[in-house]
């Protein structure tokens, strides 16, 4: 009987003219966007809770690579927790070796907190506690405001990370290049649950996707 090696599945980095990973994850993430913005509308809110998370997930996963990358020059990491990643992107060691350390440190603190609801939202639905409605109904409706929360974290750290590298002449995977994001639906979602108008001169889900294909995109 041959013996099983399990291999940790690790972020995967874009190079810029070298390979499509770029774009590739330009398409995926605006994929989910999309189904997480879907769920969001039919109700299917813990199916939108877990997409948010996965979609800050790969955001943070791309920051800490590039860390990785200036620390030792091997930028593979791990695929973690939302926790671990934060801790990590907020510690001393990162900060040591990114000049827009605290300029991130607000946003990603913000994810952080987003955990604790997402944690009560998924793992307490089934559960008994004191001083809380045991009504599952209730419950569940109370989750739809930690989705709109969700993807409020998501858009805020994502317009920091693409101004950001806008500043030094490169993009995230979540930029078009055209004034217009991946999570641009998300963006539309949120503006209609304050009463606001989306903007859709800007965004890219009013535009075929092939028009938001380009190259030299990074992570």
């Amino acid at each position: 009987m041959s013996e099983k090696i399990n291999k940790s599945k690790v972020h995967v980095t874009s190079m810029p003219g070298e390979n499509p990973i770029g774009s590739d994850r330009y398409h995926l993430l605006r994929a989910a966007a999309e189904r997480a913005a879907e769920a969001f509308k039919k109700g299917f809110f813990l199916e939108a809770i877990t997409l948010t998370e996965s979609l800050l997930g790969t955001r943070l996963e791309c920051r800490l690579a590039w860390v990785r990358r200036i620390q030792t020059g091997k930028p593979p990491v791990e695929f973690s927790t939302l926790n671990r990643l934060c801790e990590e992107l907020l510690g001393k060691r990162a900060s040591a070796v990114l000049c827009d350390a605290e300029a991130f440190k607000l946003p990603i603190q913000a994810v952080r907190e987003w955990v604790d609801k997402r944690n009560e939202a998924l793992h307490e639905m089934a559960k008994l506690i004191e001083e809380d409605t045991h009504d599952f109904s209730v419950k569940y409706k109370r989750s739809r405001v930690v989705v709109l929360e969700g993807f409020k974290v998501l858009l805020a750290y994502d317009a920091l990370d693409r101004r950001q590298r806008r500043a030094v002449d490169k993009h995230t995977a979540t930029d078009d290049k055209n004034n217009g994001t991946a999570f641009d639906c998300l963006r539309d979602l949120v503006s209609l649950e304050k009463g606001l108008k989306p903007e859709r001169g800007a965004s890219v889900s009013a535009r075929p996707a092939q028009q938001a294909a380009c190259t030299g995109r990074g992570d």
